[in-house]
This record gives structure tokens, C-alpha cells and sequence, in this order.
């Protein structure tokens, strides 16, 4: 398995830092700059969606029972 080329955060700010994008942009072995910063959106999972549909991808969310996967 090859090492993956990681992106890291550059902001911080509270409630719009760009974690979740740069988790995004290192699996999918992309540039930070061409992900979008899904938390600075209205609808942070809409925006996931539409990202992942635009290379022919999708997203499953599990929801969690009692803060655990089932």
C-alpha cells in the first residue's frame, strides 16, 4: 500500500476550520485547494455529496447508537 500524500489543516478558526477537507483532500489524493472546506458551507454533507458525485463517487453515513457504530 502506498503511502498517501497528506494534506494538513491551515485553518483553525472555530467552527470553520478545514480538517474534515483535508481528511477529504489526502484519501483521495488531492490538492487541499481543490476541495471544497465542507464545514464553511450551509450544509456541510450536501456539499460532501455533490464533491464526491462530481468524480463519480458517493458517500454512506452510519449513524452511531449510543456514540458507537452498531
Amino acid at each position: 500500500m502506498a503511502e498517501l500524500d497528506r494534506q494538513l489543516q491551515t485553518d483553525f478558526s472555530p467552527g470553520r476550520g478545514n480538517a474534515l477537507q483535508a481528511c477529504a483532500a489526502s484519501l483521495l489524493e488531492r490538492p487541499l485547494d481543490e476541495v471544497p472546506n465542507f464545514i464553511a458551507s450551509d450544509d456541510y454533507w450536501a456539499a460532501m455529496l455533490e464533491d464526491a458525485g462530481a468524480h463519480g463517487l458517493t458517500l454512506l453515513k452510519i449513524p452511531l447508537a449510543d456514540g458507537r457504530l452498531p
